[in-house]
């Protein structure tokens, strides 16, 4: 009887399973697992090289676009850029990333750390669109929020509904004469304000 293939070959676990990029970064030890299973192809690790020179204040390369086919690594290579630009650069959980990368590159490492120790750490703002019904404009300003709270930043981002609620708040404390208009018009639309 033959050898069986599995009992020769193994496959990395987090090579193996779809990447859900905003699901497995905010799970601890899913987003760990994945950091530590990814290996940068030569790909990833020119597009890591460009990406970092381009955080550089000269640098006129700052906007990339990552393609490819279905399975080739994307989300993956995403959720490798999140932790890189979003933790400092000892943190514990990319350890095993530099080593394995190192392995292929040490000079890219060094690039990398030498970028991330001169630069601050970045807000990662990870927009969900397909499932939102309001669009991508919504799922981005959403998640903005949902990441600012994460990382317990005190802003609010101005939007079109805040500016409208400080225009009402405006006319109740300083203009009767629209606090009643906006009031008239409300409860010809059914509704009514206190």
């Amino acid at each position: 009887m033959g050898t069986m293939i599995n009992s020769i070959v193994s496959i990395v676990p987090a090579l193996t399973e779809e990447i859900h990029l905003k699901r497995d970064f905010l799970n601890p030890e899913e987003n760990e697992r994945r950091l530590k299973g990814y290996i940068a192809p030569k790909s990833a690790r020119a597009a890591l090289r460009a990406m970092f020179e381009g955080f550089h204040p000269t640098s006129q390369m700052r906007v990339h676009l990552i393609t490819g086919t279905y399975g080739t690594g994307k989300s993956h290579f995403g959720l490798v850029l999140a932790n890189l630009v979003s933790r400092g650069i000892d943190d514990p959980i990319l350890k095993v990333f530099f080593a394995k990368l190192g392995q292929k590159d040490e000079h890219l490492v060094n690039t990398i750390k030498r970028i991330r120790e001169a630069t601050k750490k970045y807000l990662v703002v990870l927009p969900d669109p397909h499932w939102d019904p309001e669009g991508f404009n919504h799922s981005l300003l959403t998640s903005l929020v949902e990441a600012l709270q994460r990382e317990s930043i005190d802003f609010e981002p101005p939007t079109v509904f805040r500016a409208a609620m400080e225009c009402i708040d405006n006319w109740k404390e300083n203009d009767a004469d629209a606090w009643r208009k906006f009031g008239d018009s409300c409860l010809r639309h059914g509704k009514k304000i206190s």
